[in-house]
């Protein structure tokens, strides 16, 4: 809490501003850890600023808007900041299409029919599509030796 009281509010001063050089605006709300401001712009930019001055300590171009906070977290090695860019459910559709393609393409010629066939069993006779997941929802940063998640069948996938 910023304890602040409603009589205190007109009397605030602007500490420092930033503008985001090419865009408009920012969809995202800023994350402050560490003396530091993160911040992503519609333009497509993170930034690092400090948090008294509001100068930049370093940029990223992601290339497409960011649409979520910056979460910063502890990686292998150091810390590392987390975003969300452009639409991601877009890039997994395809990763997903993909592997149903080639899973088709696999089973038709695993039993020497045709592509049909192999589509209509991924796509109408298997109704969790051969335990392809969605990828959708929160991605997580891989961990070297340890496991994705904490213990066997969390996402109550059946065993294969």
């Amino acid at each position: 809490m910023a304890g602040l009281a409603a009589k205190d509010v007109p009397r605030l001063e602007l500490k420092w501003a930033f503008g985001f050089p090419g865009a408009v605006r920012s969809i995202a709300q800023p994350t402050i850890i560490g003396g530091r401001a993160f911040i992503g712009s519609q333009g497509g930019k993170v930034y690092s600023l400090d948090a008294s001055s509001g100068c930049t300590y370093w940029e990223y171009d992601a290339g497409k808007p960011v649409r979520s906070a910056v979460v910063v977290g502890p990686s292998a090695g150091g810390w590392a900041a987390y975003f969300r860019f452009g639409n991601s459910a877009a890039r997994f559709e395809k990763i997903r299409s993909y592997s149903r393609m080639r899973m088709a393409l696999f089973i038709s010629k695993r039993k020497r029919r045709s592509r049909e066939f192999g589509w209509s069993v991924v796509a109408y006779q298997s109704p969790d599509q051969l335990g392809l997941i969605t990828l959708s929802g929160i991605v997580a940063e891989p961990r070297p030796f340890r496991a994705w998640r904490e213990r066997p069948n969390a996402g109550g996938e059946r065993r294969r």
